[in-house]
């Protein structure tokens, strides 16, 4: 089971930075790692620039 999430305001102090944002989203994180999922988090400008399709790509072809 595989997971992505994309982590948007990482330059505007956005909710997965700051203070409670940023506990609820280790909470969620530990909850689906518990349960056997792989996380991967990016930034939308990661997706825009390539770079998570890049890593995302190597990462399927390695499981598949």
């Amino acid at each position: 089971m595989t997971a992505v999430e994309v982590n948007g305001g990482v330059w505007i102090q956005g909710r997965h930075n700051r203070g409670i944002g940023y506990q609820k989203d280790l909470e969620k994180l530990n909850l689906a790692q518990f349960h056997g999922w792989k996380v991967f988090q990016f930034t939308p400008q990661q997706f825009k620039d390539g770079t998570a399709g890049e890593f995302l790509e190597e990462y399927f072809k390695k499981i598949i």
